[in-house]
């Protein structure tokens, strides 16, 4: 599910990571991270389908610019379907917000993401 993901919003032309940059990036910035999970089961045993919630916030250094960003990176989840292990993505909540840090200030959009699937 991971490289499905990263796989869809690399080509959106900004950094993209799983959890945390380990070196400063240029803004706009992408950071995923998994928040929870949920795997299916059967009497048989594990199902194949699993589903996740996902958060992924975008950071820019504009409100427009995090706002814009954030909407091509719902639009291009939301498409996927049954591409690789991903089955569907569907946008849960989105929340804007700043991050006040040493004078500077970066404008985030947060997006909830469920996922679904295949193991």
């Amino acid at each position: 599910m991971e490289e499905g993901i990263y796989a869809a919003l690399s080509p959106l032309g900004h950094p993209v990571v799983w959890g945390a940059f380990d070196e400063a990036e240029d803004f706009p910035q992408i950071t995923l991270q998994q928040i929870s999970g949920v795997a299916s089961h059967t009497l048989t045993g594990r199902g194949d389908i699993e589903t996740a919630r996902v958060q992924i916030n975008v950071d820019a250094e504009t409100y427009i610019e995090a706002r814009d960003l954030s909407r091509l990176v719902s639009e291009t989840l939301e498409t996927l379907r049954n591409s690789g292990a991903i089955v569907r993505c569907y946008e849960l909540s989105r929340r804007s917000m700043n991050d006040a840090t040493d004078g500077d200030i970066i404008r985030r959009f947060s997006l909830d993401f469920k996922v679904r699937y295949r193991t």
